[in-house]
Order: structure tokens, then sequence, then C-alpha cells
């Protein structure tokens, strides 16, 4: 149980910590900007939050690695509970 709970842990600082080193371009759905960057102050990541401007707008949902070498972004709204995508660029 202990391995397994630091097994969880470690995959979701990694998750932060990737969506920190990229930029995120909207490619559909929810949209909280046509570009987004968690190394300014306008976006914040804190575990499966983002954060625009200090307000909570979206949880992470998921993020996959795609054969072109790029990640996508499954975000979802707080608010409306829709769905949205970004690509790493």
């Amino acid at each position: 149980m202990i391995v397994f709970s630091m097994f969880l842990f470690s995959c979701k600082e990694n998750t932060e910590e990737l969506l920190k080193l990229s930029d995120w371009k909207h490619n559909g759905g929810y949209h909280v900007g046509d570009w987004m960057s968690f190394e300014n102050e306008i976006y914040q990541i804190s575990n499966d939050t983002i954060f625009k401007n200090k307000r909570a707008l979206a949880l992470v949902k998921k993020t996959e690695y795609r054969i072109d070498q790029t990640y996508v972004l499954e975000i979802k709204s707080l608010e409306s509970h829709e769905v949205g995508f970004y690509c790493s660029k």
C-alpha cells in the first residue's frame, strides 16, 4: 500500500512539472485562453487545479503523450463541467 501511494504521488508531481515546462495552445472545447504558460503570473497550477489571475477555473483531467512527441492536456471547467483540450508547444 505504501509503495502504491508513493507511485501515485510521484505521478501527480510529474504531471504538474510537465505542465509547468510546456506552453499550451487551445485545441478545442472549454477555453481559458488561446495560450497557457504556467511560467508567468497569469496562469498557475496547484495539484490538479488551473488558476487564471488567482481564480480557480478548471481541473486537469489527464495528459496524453502523442506519437508526434507532443502532449494533449484535457481540462474540465469547475463551473460548467465543459471539457477542453490544449496541446503542448
